[in-house]
């Protein structure tokens, strides 16, 4: 059974991802698509394996699936989700939002509700 701080961590990992893929981070992986001098040319994809694309296509369906999670969370929820993967990624501690409860209080126990919702919603489509 999985201890309930490393269910956390592991929350907290696929929402800093999140929130880089919604904010179209791209590692730097693989070769680009495209190349500058020949247009349309694009690799074959007997490249992929080497260059990382498909770990970076299976990351982007990931991702995707989450967003699908996200989205069908209550929108406070939603709001609470988006607004913590940013504090995340950028090392705060401290949120907050004018679309949110003013009370800390209230604001925590949204942000609980949302972080529970949302790991029910992950371990139901396979992605937790």
């Amino acid at each position: 059974m999985v201890d309930a701080i490393e269910v956390e961590e592991t929350l907290d990992d696929i929402l800093c991802r999140w929130h880089q893929w919604r904010n179209s981070f791209k590692a730097c992986r693989g070769w680009a698509a495209k190349a500058l001098v020949v247009g349309d040319y694009s690799a074959g994809r007997h490249y992929d394996a080497d260059s990382g694309a498909l770990d970076d296509a299976l990351e982007h369906r990931r991702m995707r699936q989450v967003e699908h999670e996200v989205s069908e969370l209550p929108n406070p929820q939603q709001v609470a989700l988006a607004i913590q993967s940013r504090a995340l990624v950028y090392g705060h501690t401290m949120w907050q939002s004018p679309r949110l409860p003013t009370d800390k209080a209230e604001r925590d126990e949204l942000l609980a509700c949302a972080r529970a919702a949302l790991i029910k919603r992950l371990r139901s489509s396979g992605l937790f």
